[in-house]
């Protein structure tokens, strides 16, 4: 500390890292205060600085521990970011916060390269692994990545003539195969995928409509014949007669184009942009008006990497799918995750059949179950250990994971559920727990990417750390929008940072040592929030595990 600041009074620049040690995940971890003491008394100016794209090369710990590896990219560009001064006597939270900024501005440029789109990826990623199993479903229904991009291209290639003249296309199905291939064509065909809650009240689903401006939507006559076909203004596209009378020539055309075709050919002629729309997604519209949701295909890849950079799954993990594609959570976590990183599937149309999912699990011997608490509680009073047995992994959102319920996971099946923070605006995740755990009253690590500041209430001041305020996130992953509500759109959002409206405290996570000590998690005491809707509050508590509102669901 005498060297560094004697060379910084003779005018040198002294560089200093302040976390101390490597991240584990790429999250940005606790500032050290030993800074603090070299440039205490000396007038010095703080220059916050970020480098970008470290995380993935042989240097980190992505893919392993750091050293001698094939790197992923070759040559690998590294960007330094450089923020405006700060004061000398600026603490060690401050200038974290700083440099977590500029790593969401980082972040959010990185994610609007060209090429970084929804239908590229997945193209790649299928024409990559075409033989490997990726998707099945309860009904019988199995795919390789290869058939299911044929399969795809073969449905897109049916609808196209008919939705040509429309932006947005309307999906009514449950959570199986058929809803897979049909976002997929969707999307492939340059699209925006408008999956409607046929959950929700017929008004709900009317207004969904009109705001979005549905003209045609994808269903299957089997599901309209279990449930009530609603009276929407809307013409039905039915998968059976879409995919009625497949000749040897449209198939091998739909081959062809699978394994040759550009995205650009697919998408009708026009190449899609990262700032294109890729998905709406609606709020459950219980009471009010449901909100569209507006989602970039920069938005969902960059929340994609994020998480899977907090929770590696790799091409040997098998994940249990069985929340609805209508919420972000599903949306994300079982669909496009898994797709664009090579895990293998299985869908099941209903969450409330206990005895089905936990055989489903079983049977297909599935490593990662991604559910809501309720579902999991109802799953654990059935489920035997032996049932659960290849269960690596569970993720939890929509409501709040009382600890008592996961203490008692935790005692019967030796799995600790994890959950994550966040909402359909953050496309939904911003926070994540981890499987090694943090303190409790945390919940969960910003993922990498994601800025998080605390603010006064009333003034907008931002708070120090240990204080309670407005929780503010800057990232890739912030929506681009309300749909058609711009008013709405500027309250929640100011020079890129999303007000959630919770109220939280940032706070050091310091259960466990080595790297991962003094990782930084959001926490706050049970408090109550407007929710927007007409005389109704909601509770929040952002404990890691006595729960909160969860990634995906707020809505």
């Amino acid at each position: 500390i005498k060297d560094a600041r004697k060379a910084m009074q003779d005018g040198a620049i002294i560089a200093i890292f302040p976390e101390g040690a490597l991240t584990t995940n790429g999250s940005l971890m606790e500032f050290k205060k030993g800074y603090e003491k070299i440039v205490k008394g000396t007038d010095c100016p703080i220059i916050p600085a970020h480098i970008g794209n470290i995380w993935g090369s042989i240097f980190s710990f992505k893919n392993g521990k750091p050293g001698f590896r094939r790197p992923d990219q070759f040559p690998r560009p590294i960007t330094v970011r450089f923020g405006e001064a700060l004061p000398t006597d600026t603490p060690a939270d401050e200038a974290r916060r700083a440099i977590a900024e500029l790593g969401a501005e980082y972040a959010t440029e990185q994610s609007l390269q060209p090429g970084n789109t929804l239908n590229r990826k997945f193209i790649a990623q299928a024409r990559r692994n075409w033989f490997r199993p990726i998707a099945s479903d309860t009904t019988g229904q199995k795919a390789t990545y290869g058939k299911l991009l044929t399969g795809t291209i073969a449905l897109s290639n049916r609808l196209k003539p008919q939705i040509k003249n429309q932006k947005n296309i309307g999906i009514y199905l449950p959570t199986s195969l058929g809803s897979v291939i049909s976002n997929l064509a969707v999307t492939l065909s340059g699209k925006t995928v408008v999956n409607l809650n046929w959950t929700a009240s017929l008004e709900a689903q009317q207004s969904a409509i009109h705001q979005s401006r549905i003209k045609y939507v994808i269903t299957s006559r089997r599901f309209m014949q279990k449930t009530a076909q609603p009276d929407l203004p809307v013409r039905w596209l039915y998968l059976e007669e879409l995919l009625k009378n497949l000749g040897r020539i449209e198939k091998f055309r739909a081959i062809r184009a699978a394994l040759f075709a550009s995205p650009k050919h697919l998408s009708g002629g026009r190449e899609l942009q990262p700032t294109d729309t890729a998905a709406i997604i609606f709020s459950s519209g219980t009471t009010g008006t449901p909100k569209g949701v507006v989602l970039s295909h920069a938005n969902i890849l960059a929340n994609v990497e994020a998480t899977q950079a907090v929770q590696p799954f790799t091409k040997r993990d098998s994940m249990c799918a069985i929340l609805p594609l209508f919420h972000a959570f599903g949306y994300l976590g079982l669909f496009w995750w898994p797709l664009l990183k090579n895990i293998r599937t299985a869908y099941h149309p209903n969450p409330l059949q206990a005895d089905r999912v936990i055989r489903l699990i079983k049977e297909e011997k599935l490593t990662a179950l991604l559910a809501t608490p309720t579902f999991l509680q109802t799953y654990m009073r059935k489920a035997s250990k032996e049932d659960f047995q290849s269960l690596k992994t569970i993720i939890t959102g929509g409501e709040k994971l009382r600890t008592e319920l996961a203490d008692a996971f935790e005692k019967n099946f030796g799995i600790r559920p994890m959950e994550g923070y966040g909402c359909t605006e953050l496309s939904p995740v911003a926070l994540l727990s981890t499987k090694h755990g943090l303190r409790t009253g945390s919940a969960g690590l910003p993922l990498p990417g994601v800025a998080v500041r605390i603010v006064d209430p009333e003034t907008r001041a931002i708070l120090s750390d240990g204080k309670d305020g407005l929780m503010h996130i800057k990232g890739p992953n912030v929506m681009q929008g309300y749909l058609n509500q711009p008013e709405k759109t500027s309250a929640v959002l100011n020079d890129g940072w999303y007000n959630t409206g919770d109220i939280a405290r940032m706070d050091r996570a310091a259960r466990n040592p080595e790297p991962r000590k003094g990782r930084y998690a959001c926490a706050a005491e049970p408090r109550q929030r407007s929710t927007g809707q007409a005389g109704k509050t909601q509770t929040v508590s952002m404990d890691q595990r006595a729960g909160r509102e969860s990634a995906g669901h707020r809505n």
